[in-house]
C-alpha cells in the first residue's frame, strides 16, 4: 500500500497480526511501519517481513515480533527504531537499512545464528555472535565489515564498499573453529582478513577478490583458496611447514609466520613488505627464479628467526635489496645473487 501501516494497541488489549501456518508481510511504499501490538508468524517456516521504501520501522514497547524462521526488515532510507521493552525473536535476521551512528543493527533485534546485513548509508558493519554464524550476505556502500563468531559459514556474497582504495575491508574472525567460504568475499582495492587461529579455512564456492589477503589458520588454505589478491599475509597457527608462491608468478608477501615449521617463499620475483617469522628456530628460504628479492624500503619487511635459524636468499638472475631488513636471532644468511646483501649490524 502507499500509506502507513500500523499494528496498534487498542485500549488495554494489544492488537495482533498472526499467521498460524504462513508468513506475515507489511509493506508501505511511501509511509512508515509502526508496530504497537503483536506480529507473529508461527508456522514451521513462518517469516515476518517489514518493507518501506521511503519510510522506517518503529516498534513501540511492549510490542512483540515473532518469526519461526526469518525476520526481514527493508527500510533503505531510514534507521529502524526499536524501543526498550520490545520483544523480537526469529531464527534469522535479514536487514537492509541505514545504521546511522551505529555500526550494528539496533540492539533490540538481538543476536542470530543466520544473518543478512546490507547497510545503505556510509559506515561500517560490526557484529559478534555467541554461536556459530551463517552469513547469507553482508554489504556496505562505504565502510568495513567485521563479523565474529565461534565458527563462520559464508553462503552468499560479502562486499565492502566499491572499487576505490580505502572504501572498505572485510574481516572474518572464527574464535574457536573454522571459516567455510561458499560465497564471494570482496574488498576490491583493500584487504580481506580471514582469522581462524583455532581452525581451518575452506572454500567451496566464490572467490576472494581484494588487493590483499591475510589469513590465520591451523593449516594452509592453499592451493585451494582462490581470488584476485596480489598481496598475501600467511600465518600458520598449527605445527607444520609453510610454502608460498610458485616459480612462474611474482609474489608480494605481507607477512608470514609459523609456530613450529619452516617457511619457503618462491616467486619469479619476491617483494617482502611485512615480517616473515619462524618461532622455533626453523629455517626461512626465499627464492626469486627470474627477478629479484626486495625488502621494500619504508615497510616492516624483514626476516626474523627466533631463536636463530638458517636464512637462505636466492636470486640467481636478479638482486637482493635488503638495506632496510632486520634479522633477529640469526644475523647471517646464505645469499645467491649477482648483488651483495648488506645486513644490519
Amino acid at each position: 500500500m502507499n500509506g502507513r501501516v500500523i499494528a496498534r494497541r487498542l485500549g488495554l488489549n494489544a492488537s495482533s497480526i498472526v499467521a498460524e501456518g504462513g508468513d506475515v508481510t507489511a509493506e508501505a511504499d511511501v509511509g512508515g511501519i509502526r508496530v504497537e501490538g503483536t506480529v507473529r508468524a508461527s508456522g514451521t517456516d513462518g517469516d515476518v517481513t517489514f518493507q518501506s521504501n521511503q519510510g522506517g520501522l518503529t516498534v513501540v514497547s511492549p510490542a512483540t515480533i515473532q518469526a519461526t524462521d526469518r525476520l526481514t526488515v527493508v527500510t533503505p532510507n531510514a534507521i529502524p527504531a526499536l524501543a526498550a521493552g520490545t520483544t523480537v525473536t526469529a531464527a534469522a535476521l535479514a536487514i537492509t537499512s541505514q545504521f546511522g551512528a551505529s555500526q550494528s543493527p539496533p540492539a533490540g533485534f538481538g543476536t542470530y545464528s543466520t544473518v543478512n546485513f546490507n547497510r545503505t548509508d556510509a559506515g561500517n558493519i560490526v557484529f559478534s555472535s555467541p554461536v556459530a554464524l551463517t552469513i547469507e550476505a553482508a554489504t556496505t556502500v562505504q565502510g568495513d565489515i567485521s563479523l565474529t563468531a565461534p565458527s563462520i559459514s559464508v553462503t552468499g556474497g560479502i562486499t565492502a564498499g566499491a572499487a576505490p582504495a580505502g572504501d572498505g575491508s572485510v574481516t572474518l574472525v572464527a574464535s574457536a573453529g573454522g571459516i567455510a567460504l561458499g560465497g564471494a568475499v570482496t574488498a576490491q582495492s583493500d584487504r580481506v582478513t580471514l582469522d581462524a587461529k583455532a581452525g581451518s579455512i575452506t572454500q567451496s564456492g566464490g572467490t576472494v577478490d581484494s588487493r590483499t589477503l591475510v589469513w590465520h589458520s591451523t593449516t594452509s588454505p592453499f592451493p585451494g583458496l582462490t581470488g584476485s589478491f596480489t598481496r598475501v599475509g600467511s600465518n600458520l597457527t598449527g605445527p607444520g611447514n609453510l610454502s608460498l608462491g610458485t616459480a612462474t608468478a611474482p609474489i608480494i608477501v605481507v607477512g608470514a609466520s609459523t609456530v613450529n615449521g619452516t617457511i619457503s617463499i618462491t616467486g619469479s620475483s619476491v617483494r617482502i613488505v611485512d615480517t616473515v617469522k619462524t618461532n622455533a628456530g626453523n629455517a626461512v628460504s626465499v627464492t626469486a627464479t627470474t627477478g629479484g628479492i626486495d625488502f621494500v624500503s619504508g615497510t616492516l619487511g624483514a626476516i626474523v628467526t627466533a631463536p636463530a635459524g638458517a636464512v637462505t636468499l636466492s636470486a640467481p638472475s636478479g638482486k637482493v635489496t635488503a638495506e632496510k631488513t632486520r634479522q633477529r636471532g640469526r644475523r647471517s644468511a646464505a645469499v645467491h645473487s649477482p648483488s651483495r646483501l648488506r645486513l644490519p649490524t
